[in-house]
């Protein structure tokens, strides 16, 4: 990779490394987006389905009797709101027939007779009182007739559920088939979409190792990825994606096995400079890791080998004569590679 190649400052290679991870999380947005709208398209209906099975006169009865039932509750709603009006108005009438009783009482306690009108508004009060129990009762009567009426209509509409039910059974089961092979269908189109995407970064970002928009290409391949999951998750019975997603980890397992046993046999050319400088650096022969002594340390000067392994490690550069590394490529002294000195 080309931050990984090259000496980029540290701060440098974290934005590329941020920058990437964001791009991933915009492309998962995006992927998202247009695989919704792709799972858009409208589905089997299930009234449709239905509708071939149920007879019309069925459905209009079982309507009818909703609406009748409708009406009784609003109707039976009506008369308890005028029973509310006329208990108010029978408290308030029996109030006034008490002061008015309570008066002419204490009236004639004192030997004063009531006079004509007292008499008539102690009459009104008494016939208001009267009317509106009478009205009370005939309210009653009327909601327990609503309530009977209400019992019987939905006896009926739900004797007539239970046989479109068992009408509809058949349409239920050839909808849940046409719906499954709907999510079907649109997973398989989705597929269409994310799977080439998800192949086309897969190959860019390996064969193309020394590009310098490779780590736009691992973001594509990382969000494609997550998203051919998703989609296999949501759209396929879970007794087939559990066999595809572990068949699908064993495959990343193996391959990424396999790049990393290629490379332990055959590292790439920087791979293995890295490995050497390091071996040097440590003391180590790059080839068998025996250690060894440097000649800052009292070893031997000139050219000299592994004496595990045999590989010369050191050996005098052609140019100055100087004392050089045999296994990487430039002197420490003049600079000149093993390739221009020969």
């Amino acid at each position: 990779m080309l931050f990984m190649t090259k000496a980029i400052p540290r701060m440098l290679r974290q934005s590329i490394i941020f920058l990437s991870g964001l791009l991933t999380l915009f492309l998962i947005w995006l992927f998202g987006f247009i695989l919704e709208d792709i799972g858009d398209m409208e589905g089997p209906d299930l009234a449709a389905f239905e509708a071939e099975v149920v007879p019309e006169e069925l459905q209009e009865q079982t309507t009818a009797l909703l609406e009748e039932i409708q009406k009784t509750d609003s109707e039976i709603k009506r008369q308890k709101e005028i029973q509310e009006t006329l208990g108010r108005s029978m408290q308030n009438a029996g109030q006034t027939m008490e002061k008015l009783a309570e008066l002419q009482r204490m009236n004639l306690e004192r030997g004063v007779q009531p006079d004509e009108d007292e008499r008539a508004a102690l009459a009104r009060a008494r016939t208001r009182f009267l009317d509106a129990q009478d009205e009370f009762e005939g309210a009653n009567i009327s909601i327990a007739e609503l309530n009977g009426a209400r019992h019987q209509a939905t006896g009926e509409k739900e004797a007539l559920e239970r046989i479109l039910d068992e009408k509809k059974r058949p349409a239920w089961e050839a909808f849940r088939e046409a719906r499954e092979s709907h999510r079907i269908k649109m997973g398989g189109l989705k597929l269409l979409f994310i799977v080439p995407i998800l192949l086309a970064a897969a190959w860019t970002w390996g064969r193309r190792k020394e590009n310098l928009l490779r780590p736009i290409f691992l973001a594509c391949l990382l969000a494609s990825f997550w998203k051919v999951g998703v989609v296999m998750f949501e759209h396929f019975p879970e007794e087939y994606f559990k066999y595809i997603a572990i068949g699908a980890a064993i495959l990343i397992v193996l391959a990424f096995l396999v790049r990393l046993l290629r490379s332990a046999s055959s590292p790439d050319p920087e791979i293995l400079l890295k490995r050497r400088r390091e071996a040097y650096q440590k003391g180590h022969c790059p080839v068998c890791a025996y250690p060894w002594s440097s000649p800052e340390e009292g070893g031997p000067k000139g050219e000299s080998s592994c004496p595990s392994c045999g590989t010369r490690l050191f050996e005098s550069c052609r140019d100055c004569g100087g004392r050089k590394h045999s296994l990487l490529p430039h002197c420490v002294h003049c600079g000149t590679t093993a390739a221009a000195s020969a």
